[in-house]
């Protein structure tokens, strides 16, 4: 996940397969079956892919060719509703793609997910080229010093961007569009990759048995909302200065 530097308006963006897995992760954390997660992942690409569509009835009509290649008579059992839960979990993965990263426009020709021996290995082939990234999908909530510590860097990060780039706009020139566009993927990014620690923190709060663990990862899902809103606004200012 992304650990943000301070005070410096300069960032190297992030490249697709980055962002795709920081969109995927929140809906890969302690998810308990291996399978079920590389179904997620499958899920997740062709949504991305939908994503790309510029109206919602051609993204409608792309759900609807898709699962007309899946043949529920395949099934042992199919479940109630498997069409329809099918198409509901595509739409908000669809959702998601728009809301976290609605300017990147890259085609995702392949994912996969695999085992690893530390953690599972998610590839990704695109018009990029071809990207291996270790995820963590059973991270481990006792150790929620660890989080804190990137969370309080985050948060320090996008409070004071918003106060730079505030001074920046004022200034012609300081920031180029080329700068602008870099920025506004690494924080389209970091507001992805809160989604994965709300998850975590929630997690935590489920299972600590310790009420001071309980009452701090709460605290912590507080500040999350202070920082989703900076790096709103820091959103918000970037795109005003293109």
């Amino acid at each position: 996940m992304l650990k943000p530097k301070r005070k410096t308006l300069h960032r190297e963006p992030p490249t697709t397969g980055a962002c795709f897995s920081s969109y995927l992760l929140p809906h890969l954390l302690f998810v308990p079956d291996f399978r079920s997660r590389r179904t997620i992942v499958q899920t997740a690409c062709i949504a991305w892919n939908i994503s790309l569509l510029t109206s919602v009835a051609q993204r409608e009509e792309q759900i609807n060719n898709v699962w007309q290649l899946i043949d529920p008579d395949n099934l042992e059992l199919p479940p109630p509703g498997l069409e329809q839960n099918y198409r509901l979990n595509v739409r908000r993965l669809v959702e998601k793609k728009l809301d976290f990263f609605p300017w990147l426009m890259v085609t995702l020709f392949e994912v996969k997910l695999e085992a690893g021996k530390r953690c599972e290995i998610l590839t990704i082939k695109s018009e990029e080229g071809i990207e291996e990234i270790e995820l963590v999908t059973w991270p481990d909530v006792a150790k929620l010093s660890r989080i804190i510590v990137v969370l309080r860097d985050m948060h320090k990060d996008a409070t004071a961007q918003v106060k730079l780039l505030q001074t920046a706009i004022e200034l012609p020139g300081v920031i180029s569009d080329i700068t602008a566009s870099q920025m506004v993927t690494v924080y389209c990014r970091q507001r992805a990759d809160l989604a994965s620690y709300r998850r975590m923190l929630s997690r935590c709060r489920e299972v600590q048995p310790a009420l001071g663990f309980k009452r701090m990862a709460s605290d912590w899902l507080g500040v999350l909302d202070d920082i989703e809103d900076n790096t709103q606004a820091v959103l918000s200012l970037l795109v005003s200065c293109s």
